[in-house]
């Protein structure tokens, strides 16, 4: 959780310091704290239906997870997303 919470702290931070960057920055962020909430809530999930599709026993990693975690994962893209002088646009069309 000190981890999610110092990531979305330093990526506000940046944003502000290098505003030609804040759409990267604001990327990078987003990956970063969806794949810790992914990586919390589904590694058990991921590890025991690739032990039994292999028949191996890697262990499970058995995480205590804080409560409110989704919860504060979204609300700091939501605050991450606001740093970015407003909602970001949308996406261009290929």
């Amino acid at each position: 959780m000190a981890a999610a919470i110092l990531q979305g702290y330093a990526a506000a931070r940046l944003m502000e310091r290098y505003p030609t960057r804040r759409r990267l920055l604001l990327t990078l962020s987003a990956v970063l704290s969806l794949g810790m909430l992914a990586y919390c809530k589904y590694a058990d999930f991921l590890i025991s239906g690739f032990n039994a599709v292999t028949g191996l026993s890697v262990p499970l990693l058995r995480m205590a997870l804080p409560i409110g975690i989704s919860f504060y994962t979204f609300r700091s893209s939501a605050m991450s997303s606001t740093c970015t002088g407003g909602r970001p646009g949308p996406a261009e069309s290929h």
